[in-house]
Parts: C-alpha cells; structure tokens; sequence
C-alpha cells in the first residue's frame, strides 16, 4: 500500500529507490529501533527529516548515514550496547546507522 501511494506521488525513480530502501528497513523490523522501544513512524520520519533517505548523506557538521549520527554519540552508544565502535563505513551502513 505504502509502494503505491509513494508512486503516485512521487516520480523520480532514484528518490523511489532511497524511500524503498527506507521502507524495506522498517519493514524488516528495524531491530535497534524495536531493541529499544521506538516507534516506526517516528523512526520513518527522522529519516526523511535528517537524511532525506540518503544512506551516503553526510552534514556539514559530520553528522553520517539515514539518521544522521554524530561519530561521538555513535561510539557512546556503542560503548553501552558492548559493541566495538564504529567506522565511518560502518556508520554509512543503514544496519548499523
């Protein structure tokens, strides 16, 4: 239903591509979001807002990925989870942003 309306509305087939890959990962359960309580919908639209569905999307302040993580904050959260902290590349990786 969601792939229909967004075809309706939409007509530039890159930015379909980035909105499916969006999509795709919230479908699949988006598992850190769910780890830890947060609404789809309002992951969705952290997405949308920060990256515009660009996985390679990078800020000017260093910011990288769909959600827009900051190095730092991402090696603090990393550090609470008992993970290793991420490369760059890593954070690029939607699984990991």
């Amino acid at each position: 239903m969601c792939h229909e309306l967004l075809n309706g509305l939409l007509h530039d087939q890159h930015h379909l591509d980035r909105i499916y890959a969006a999509i795709t990962l919230l479908e699949d359960g988006f598992p850190q979001a769910r780890k830890r309580n947060i609404d789809r919908n309002w992951a969705f639209a952290i997405l949308r807002q920060e990256s515009a569905f660009m996985q390679d999307a990078e800020s000017g302040a260093g910011a990288l990925g769909l959600m827009q993580l900051m190095p730092r904050t991402a090696k603090l959260v990393a550090s609470q989870d008992g993970r290793s902290n991420p490369s760059r590349s890593e954070l690029l990786q939607p699984e990991t942003n």
